[in-house]
């Protein structure tokens, strides 16, 4: 309990996003700092119990809500379980962190919990609100005019997934729905040979999936141009240590290049990302702005597809705790006197895309996933999906499964 309570007091420490809380005054909301010492282990001890009364309180503490306006917005559980052991809940807001932070967070707790040193200092919430979230006021105007220049005569919303079946579409952000996945695995050569290719025409493997998705849209449903969104906050490397959410998620216009070969693909939409990185912060590349508003008034889908790269998998890879962070439920992993065990605790996962290509940094052991909302598509729809990406990346497609 001691190590345990050393450990999160240097994480809330580190990480300052973690002390956030949000104040609504007068009408309006502010964000407010927490210290430090504020933060304490929260306790249970549910004894010795059965396998299937463990089950229900471990996960009965794990997804209780946590409101917006709440003291705090992330906590350590440590469960006393009686002859099992005990079980550490870590449970953190959306609003103050993303599959990415988890990662970080994830990994300097283990290394607070073994005493390992973690060299360096965290990009504090300040920094990144500063330097990355706040629009310059000397370039707000040019780079807002370059997100209104870069989507005129956008596309009307395809006649695809909720359209297509006479479903309310997910505008503004609102109307979160309940999401399946598929993950899409590929044959060792393929992988290599794409990684080498990306890294030959100086384009990363993300960018390159991301690329052959958005084709592969074009192609299965007949468009030539199509709007999605993506999210460039963590495509910056000295946001390495950051563990915040990230809100900028800018509209992009994807045009199809049939005759082109993936590479030049991947090279074209770096380009597009390279400039649209450029013209960032903006408040015109945010979610529920005026130019989204402005495009669904056109009757544009501004945010029906996106592209997503939420993990910090090359992070992983080189943390000594890979195993611990990567482990599946019922896995058992050994570090030093320590043994532990992972628990299936998920809650379901929602979104508000219909449809995403999740990409992550290392394709060797699975290339990428495909989420939809289960309302919109079916099955038949995105396996073909995935192997259209894998036709048109000219990837050996060995194993799709639904997650």
């Amino acid at each position: 309990m001691r190590r345990l309570s050393r450990a999160l007091l240097k994480l809330v420490q580190r990480h300052d996003t973690l002390r956030i809380r949000f104040v609504q005054e007068g009408g309006k909301w502010y964000a407010s700092m927490n210290a430090p010492a504020d933060y304490k282990v929260r306790e249970e001890d549910i004894g010795d119990v059965d396998d299937a009364e463990f089950d229900r309180r471990i996960r009965e503490i794990a997804r209780e809500h946590i409101d917006i306006t709440s003291q705090q917005l992330c906590e350590i559980v440590l469960v006393k379980c009686g002859a099992r052991g005990d079980v550490i809940i870590s449970r953190v807001h959306h609003a103050i962190t993303d599959g990415y932070g988890m990662i970080v967070l994830a990994d300097d707790l283990f290394k607070f919990l073994m005493s390992v040193p973690v060299l360096g200092r965290a990009v504090s919430h300040e920094e990144y609100i500063t330097k990355w979230e706040s629009p310059r006021s000397s370039r707000r105007k040019d780079v807002d005019k370059f997100w209104y220049d870069a989507l005129q005569d956008v596309p009307l919303a395809p006649n695809v997934g909720r359209k297509a079946k006479g479903l309310p579409l997910l505008h503004n952000s609102i109307g979160w729905r309940g999401t399946r996945g598929y993950g899409v695995q590929i044959s060792e050569a393929s992988a290599n040979r794409l990684t080498q290719q990306a890294s030959d025409a100086n384009v990363s493997v993300t960018t390159t999936l991301f690329s052959g998705y958005l084709e592969a849209v074009c192609r299965q449903y007949d468009l030539d141009r199509m709007l999605y969104d993506f999210s460039p906050a963590r495509t910056e490397p000295q946001l390495a240590t950051y563990c915040g959410d990230h809100t900028l998620d800018p509209i992009m216009l994807y045009v199809s290049q049939p005759n082109q070969t993936p590479i030049a693909r991947a090279q074209t939409l770096h380009q597009s990302y390279m400039e649209a990185i450029n013209h960032l912060p903006a408040d015109s590349a945010r979610r529920d702005c005026a130019l989204e508003h402005d495009l669904i008034a056109q009757g544009a889908y501004p945010r029906q597809f996106k592209t997503y790269a939420p993990r910090a998998t090359l992070r992983e890879n080189r943390s000594a705790f890979r195993k611990n962070i990567r482990g599946k439920p019922g896995e058992v992993h050994r570090f030093g006197a320590y043994t532990f065990t992972m628990l299936d605790v998920s809650n379901g996962v929602f979104t508000v895309n219909e449809n995403q290509i999740i990409a992550p940094e290392d394709i060797q052991d699975r290339a990428f996933t495909l989420g939809f909302d289960m309302d919109a598509y079916d099955t038949a729809e995105i396996e073909t999906l995935a192997t259209r990406i894998c036709d048109v990346l000219e990837l050996d497609l060995t194993k799709l499964e639904e997650l």
